[in-house]
């Protein structure tokens, strides 16, 4: 493949983004090494193509420009630079993000490996684990109560308010013989809901709450505190499609993703956003 041609199909490729609106993000970094390798008379490769959330803030979002921003995409783009490989990373709606997975657009996606996930993609070592917690008002007459609950099944006789869509929530808070009060709402809904005390309590993740309570002003007054009991926490992992040409690079990726970690760059990441303490409470 020639320079010429090879800018020629990447504009292409640009210009059919455009044209079915997709959000392309991080393709600069495709596009230089494609070029790069192309000039020195190599074979590009084919990218990497990462479908992900672009509404889960901070770790992956839509800015106001349309690029998705955040945690993940800054890890992604730089463990795909140390490992050589052009990587093609995308935000959608969630349900967009599965779909491209189920129809083979995409090679991975970030999400937690569930046994129903597991029998199609392969997962990497975690890239965070978020813990969720119980939330609830700092005024609350039963705060002390609340904030001391460790189990589901402690929750018996408060109104909570919930996500929809929220599928571990759904199966586990509406198991057989726990009879709870839920009210079911829309993520930018449910943290005001407590705010009004419409609801006693919640249970959300906790690094992701935070950002979203400061970054949207819901809670000025530090109404809202959560639990230092975690009820669970989510593993997010880079997971792979088995019928990929990429799923075996898997131990590759653990390895520079370990290598992050160990030499401080991870860190500087997450800093953009958290204190390490908040980050890791």
């Amino acid at each position: 493949m020639t320079y010429l041609s090879t800018c020629w199909s990447l504009f292409i490729l640009l210009k059919q983004a455009i044209k079915t609106r997709q959000r392309l993000v991080k393709i600069l970094f495709f596009i230089g090494l494609s070029v790069s390798l192309s000039a020195q008379g190599a074979q590009p490769k084919s990218p990497f193509v990462l479908a992900d959330d672009g509404d889960f803030g901070p770790f992956s979002y839509n800015n106001a420009n349309g690029e998705l921003a955040g945690i993940f995409p800054k890890i992604y783009v730089e463990v795909f630079r140390r490992l050589n490989i052009p990587l093609l990373y995308e935000g959608y709606p969630w349900r967009r993000t599965q779909k491209l997975i189920a129809e083979g657009a995409a090679d991975a996606m970030i999400t937690i490996p569930t046994p129903a996930r597991l029998e199609y993609l392969v997962a990497s070592d975690p890239l965070f684990i978020e813990p969720f917690a119980i939330w609830a008002r700092r005024d609350h007459p039963r705060v002390e109560k609340i904030m001391a609950i460790d189990s589901i099944a402690d929750i018996h006789g408060y109104k909570i308010v919930e996500l929809k869509g929220n599928g571990w929530a759904e199966t586990e808070l509406t198991r057989d013989g726990l009879d709870l009060d839920i009210m079911w709402v829309g993520q930018n809904t449910l943290p005001q809901i407590l705010l009004l005390n419409r609801a006693d309590l919640a249970i959300m993740p906790v690094n992701v709450s935070r950002y979203t309570l400061r970054k949207n002003e819901l809670d000025m007054n530090n109404s809202l505190i959560h639990s230092k009991h975690y009820l669970r926490g989510n593993s997010f992992c880079l997971m792979v499609r088995k019928n990929s040409q990429y799923v075996g690079i898997i131990p590759e990726f653990n390895r520079v993703l370990a290598e992050m970690k160990s030499d401080g760059s991870y860190d500087k990441i997450v800093e953009g956003y958290f204190t390490l303490e908040e980050f890791r409470k």
